[in-house]
C-alpha cells in the first residue's frame, strides 16, 4: 500500500519537479484547443516554474504571500502555480470571466474575495489583464500579465528552497453557492497524504494518462487533473472547458487518440456526452480504466444511459466509477472499487416522511429513488453519519456526513468561523447513509425543501425535469416560505429549450404532474424563462440561493 513516504520530498513543488530531472522529455500537459496542440514537457515545466519563481523573488514575494492566478486555458498556469510554491508563496487559482456569466456579479464577487485574502500579486494573461485592472481596485501595481514576466536563462534559475510539510501549500476556493467564496487552506502534508491514499485506491501507475476538460479553479480539476498527475509523474491531456461544453464528445476523441486511462466528470458531464455525441460516430474507449463520477449527486440512470450509448466502444462496465470528494479533504473521501461496477440501492417512496432503504436486488426502480454507492473511505480517512442530536447513526439511517483523517484541511484562510470543524471531524452539510461500509449520498442539508412536513431533495426534483421543452440541466427547485400556510411553497424555475412560448402551458402542466407523481407534493409555481436566465456559480453549479433571490425580486413581486 502506497504511503506518503513513497514520495521523495515533503514539498509538492519539489516532488513534481523531481520528475523533470528523471524524465525531462515526458509530456506533463498536452493542452488541446480547436486549432492547436501545446505540449509542455516535464523539463519545460521545470524551467517555466523557476522562471516564475525568479520573477516573484525579484518582486519580494516569498513565504506565506498569496499569489492569485487568473489565467485562461494555457500551460503557463502550471508554471505560475508551481513557481509560486518554489518561493514559499501560497498560490490560488481563480476563474476567468466567461460569456455566460454576469460581469457585474463576477467582478463584484472577486473584488470582495481579493479584499479579504489580500494577494501580494495577481498573475493573469493578456486576455484578462485589462478587465482585471478596470474592475478590481486596490491592486494596480500587483496585477501582472504573464507576458510581462521576464524570461530567465537556465543559469539564472532560483536556488532550491525547502519549506516544512505543515506549511500551507495553496488555497482552494469554494464554489460560493451560499455566500462569499472561502479559501480552503491545504498543507503540503495533507495533499501528499491524499495523493498517496487515493492513487493507491485507483491503482495508478506511471503509464496512466489523465484526460480532462475540468477547470483548475475547482477541486476536482485542481487535484485529480493537475496535482495528482504531477506528484505521480504522469501525463495530463487538457481540453478547454468552454470548447468542451460546445462539443462534449471531444473528450472521447482525446481518449481514443492518446489512449487515456483516467477521467473525472460531474454527473451532468456524463449526461452531456451521452446525449450529444453524434450517433453516426464511434470511438475506441477500451483504454479507459476508470471514468469517475464526482462532485454532485451521482445517478444510476446516468450510468445506464452512458453504458447504453457506448456499449460498442469497448467501455467495460466496471470502468464507470464513483467518488465522493470535497476541497476540505483535499479531494477524495471515498472511492468505489475499480474492479467492479458500483452497487445500487433503492430508497422507497412513501407518503410519510420516514425513509425506507434496502438493497436494489429484486426491487423495481419505479418504487423509489436509486442511489449509487460512493464507495469506501480511502486509506487514512474516516466517515460517520450523525443525527440531529449528534448521535452516530447505523446503516440505512439518513443523517449528516462527517469526515476525519490525514487529508483534512486546517481551516479557511483568514476566516475565524470553524463551527463545521470540531474535534478533528468536519461536518460536510451533505446527507447520506452507509451500508456495509460504503457511503451513499442523498443530498445536501440546504437542498432539503420541507413541504407540509414532507422532506424533498431539490436535486431529485431538478433531475426529474426531462421535458424536451426545457434545456437539460437548466432548472432549479427551491422553497419560498408562505406565512399563511406556515410552510414552504415549492417553486420551479426552468429555462426553455427554444425562444417560443407556445408550449409553456403544456410544459408547466407536465412538470407539476411529474413532480407530484414522484413525491406527492404540489408545485406552487412553475416559471419558465429564456436561456441564460439562471444564475450559476463559477464552478458551473446552479445557485439555488441566488436564483431564489432573483425570483423573489423579479417575478414574485410582479
Amino acid at each position: 500500500m502506497r504511503s506518503p513516504d513513497f514520495f521523495p520530498a515533503a514539498n509538492i513543488a519539489e516532488i513534481v519537479l523531481a520528475h523533470a530531472e528523471s524524465d525531462p522529455e515526458k509530456p506533463f500537459s498536452i493542452m488541446l484547443t480547436e486549432n492547436a496542440t501545446d505540449v509542455l514537457k516535464y523539463g519545460e515545466l521545470y524551467e517555466q516554474a523557476h522562471q516564475f519563481a525568479k520573477y516573484l523573488k525579484g518582486r519580494n514575494i516569498g513565504k506565506n504571500d498569496v499569489v492569485a492566478i487568473m489565467i485562461g486555458h494555457d500551460n503557463a498556469l502550471f508554471g505560475a502555480f508551481i513557481g509560486s510554491m518554489l518561493v514559499g508563496a501560497i498560490p490560488s487559482i481563480f476563474p476567468t470571466l466567461s460569456l455566460k456569466q454576469d460581469p457585474a456579479i463576477f467582478w463584484r464577487t472577486h473584488q470582495r474575495v481579493f479584499d479579504r485574502i489580500r494577494p501580494s500579486m495577481i498573475l493573469t494573461d493578456d486576455a484578462n489583464h485589462a478587465q482585471l485592472c478596470k474592475n478590481v481596485t486596490g491592486f494596480d501595481s500587483r496585477i501582472v500579465s504573464t507576458t510581462d514576466t521576464p524570461k530567465q536563462k537556465p543559469s539564472d534559475l532560483v536556488a532550491k528552497l525547502t519549506f516544512g510539510a505543515d506549511s500551507i501549500a495553496f488555497l482552494q476556493h469554494s464554489s460560493g453557492t451560499t455566500g462569499l467564496k472561502k479559501g480552503v487552506q491545504l498543507r503540503h502534508s495533507s495533499v501528499i497524504a491524499q495523493v498517496a491514499s487515493y492513487s493507491d485506491a485507483l491503482r495508478i501507475t506511471s503509464s496512466d494518462i489523465v484526460v480532462s476538460w475540468l477547470p483548475l479553479y475547482h477541486d476536482m480539476g485542481l487535484i485529480a487533473c493537475f496535482i495528482l498527475p504531477g506528484l505521480l509523474g504522469i501525463t495530463i491531456i487538457s481540453l478547454n472547458p468552454f470548447q468542451w461544453v460546445a462539443r462534449p464528445w471531444t473528450i472521447l476523441e482525446a481518449i481514443e487518440r492518446y489512449r487515456a486511462t483516467l477521467a473525472w466528470m460531474p454527473n451532468f458531464g456524463f449526461q452531456h456526452v451521452a446525449r450529444t455525441a453524434p450517433r453516426s460516430r464511434s470511438w475506441d474507449l477500451s483504454s479507459v480504466r476508470a471514468l469517475i463520477n464526482c462532485s454532485e449527486p451521482c445517478k444510476p440512470s446516468t450510468f445506464d444511459a452512458f453504458r447504453a450509448r457506448f456499449s460498442t466502444s469497448g467501455l467495460r462496465d466496471e470502468a464507470l466509477q464513483v467518488c465522493y470528494a470535497m476541497a476540505e479533504n483535499v479531494f477524495a473521501v471515498t472511492q468505489t472499487n475499480i474492479s467492479k461496477a458500483p452497487r445500487v440501492v433503492i430508497r422507497e417512496r412513501e407518503q410519510s416522511t420516514e425513509d425506507k432503504l434496502g438493497p436494489a436486488a429484486g426491487v423495481e426502480a419505479k418504487l423509489g429513488i436509486a442511489y449509487l454507492s460512493c464507495g469506501r473511505p480511502i486509506q487514512g480517512t474516516s466517515i460517520r453519519i450523525i443525527g440531529d442530536k449528534g448521535d452516530i447513526l447505523n446503516d440505512f439511517q439518513i443523517g449528516q456526513v462527517q469526515v476525519s483523517g490525514t487529508s483534512l484541511f486546517s481551516g479557511y484562510y483568514l476566516v475565524t468561523e470553524t463551527t463545521s470543524l470540531r474535534g478533528g471531524w468536519y461536518s460536510t452539510g451533505d446527507l447520506g447513509f452507509t451500508l456495509e461500509g460504503e457511503l451513499y449520498i442523498t443530498g445536501r442539508m440546504d437542498d432539503v425543501i420541507i413541504i407540509r412536513g414532507k422532506n424533498l431533495y431539490a436535486h431529485d426534483l431538478e433531475y426529474a425535469i426531462t421535458h424536451e421543452g426545457v434545456k437539460p440541466g437548466r432548472s432549479v427547485a427551491f422553497g419560498i416560505y408562505n406565512e399563511k400556510s406556515g410552510s414552504q411553497d415549492l417553486v420551479v424555475v426552468a429555462e426553455r429549450s427554444c425562444v417560443s412560448t407556445d408550449r409553456d402551458l403544456e410544459i408547466v402542466r407536465w412538470i407539476k404532474a411529474e413532480i407530484f407523481a414522484i413525491t406527492g407534493a404540489t408545485v406552487s409555481d412553475v416559471h419558465l424563462v429564456q436561456a441564460g436566465w439562471l444564475v450559476k456559480t463559477t464552478s458551473g453549479k446552479i445557485s439555488r440561493e441566488a436564483n431564489a433571490e432573483k425570483y423573489l425580486d423579479g417575478i414574485r413581486r410582479v
